[in-house]
């Protein structure tokens, strides 16, 4: 398709390690990444913007996020898998940032987690490797693909499981 544009552009260094980071989503106004950095206790969330290739720290915060989090039209808010251990397989909602503080930093915006957990699968065999969660396009339409380890329940066999995305 000839209407969508590609470049490539070598960037200076980023104020973060790009090992450092934990959580990301686009903006709502689509020219600016949110990056999500942890560093044994140090926290921070910085912006870049794309078009003028420049990162600002947003604040000493993180977004609650594994991974990728995804703008929803409709909550106007971000929605992502929790990264936290004792609330793995939750989504969590947080508002969009606050740029433009008189103090330069924006205060932590608002996050909910979402009682249901989404990994539950009712036999406690199974073990949990991964997930993702996928926008799908329209109105808050998303798809959770998990992976999971079945063990093998046949004493007979000594397989060393199988793989099963859900």
């Amino acid at each position: 398709n000839s209407s969508k544009e590609w470049s490539w552009k070598e960037l200076e260094q980023q104020p973060f390690n790009v090992c450092d980071v934990t959580s990301y989503s686009l903006h709502p106004e689509e020219r600016t990444f949110l990056i999500s950095t942890k560093k044994d206790t140090t926290e921070a969330t910085f912006s870049f913007d794309t078009e003028r290739h420049s990162s600002k720290l947003l604040g000493n915060w993180v977004l609650p996020f594994d991974g990728q989090g995804h703008f929803d039209q409709h909550l106007k808010a971000f929605v992502g898998l929790s990264k936290e251990p004792d609330t793995l397989g939750q989504i969590y909602c947080c508002d969009v940032p606050i740029y433009g503080t008189c103090e330069g930093q924006c205060p932590v915006p608002s996050m909910n987690l979402c009682k249901e957990n989404l990994f539950i699968s009712g036999d406690p065999r199974d073990k949990h490797v991964g997930a993702t969660l996928v926008y799908m396009g329209g109105v808050s339409k998303f798809c959770l693909v998990q992976c999971v380890n079945k063990e093998v329940r046949d004493p007979g066999l000594s397989l060393p499981g199988s793989w099963m995305y859900r």
